[in-house]
């Protein structure tokens, strides 16, 4: 339980640290690929690392389709949430009913809304709990958030598309 709360404030600590130290430090601008490269070198190990070890039980599809239904929700509920914040706070009242702000919208928030799930699993792993009940529920909302995602943006995608080529 302690490194999840070690490991739960560095998350804080880093959320902060990536708002303040482009103000802060000057040569930022020098440094920010190599932070980015490096944190998504290692997120990108973890994951790849708790994919390989996902194994599905056949003889319990119907707890599967549940934790698809919950990934879907969490992965669902930020993406609304986000989109409405950006219509209802960010954009002037006049664009509220545009559809075009609406597309454009939605497509944007879906890459800026968080997804628990992940973050959940990323943190179990890293903090060595990757034998216990939380994390394989974790890695199966992670999946499925994934796939759930994936089927969203290509919806999207080919929705510009056609926007764009009519």
């Amino acid at each position: 339980m302690r490194k999840v709360i070690v490991y739960s404030l560095l998350l804080i600590i880093g959320l902060f640290g990536s708002q303040l130290l482009p103000n802060i430090f000057t040569h930022y601008n020098q440094l920010q690929p190599l932070i980015m490269i490096s944190t998504m070198t290692a997120l990108s190990y973890i994951m790849i690392n708790v994919g390989r070890e996902f194994e599905i039980d056949k003889n319990n599809l119907k707890q599967y389709r549940w934790d698809y239904i919950v990934a879907m929700t969490t992965a669902t509920f930020p993406w609304i949430a986000v989109v409405v914040y950006f219509i209802f706070v960010l954009f002037p009242a006049e664009l509220w009913t545009n559809a075009d702000a609406w597309k454009e919208t939605l497509v944007i928030g879906r890459f800026a809304a968080p997804t628990s799930a992940g973050v959940l699993f990323a943190m179990l792993a890293a903090a060595g709990l990757g034998a216990t009940w939380m994390f394989s529920k974790a890695r199966i909302l992670a999946i499925f958030d994934v796939c759930f995602a994936d089927i969203r943006l290509s919806l999207f995608t080919s929705m510009e598309y056609s926007i764009i080529c009519s």
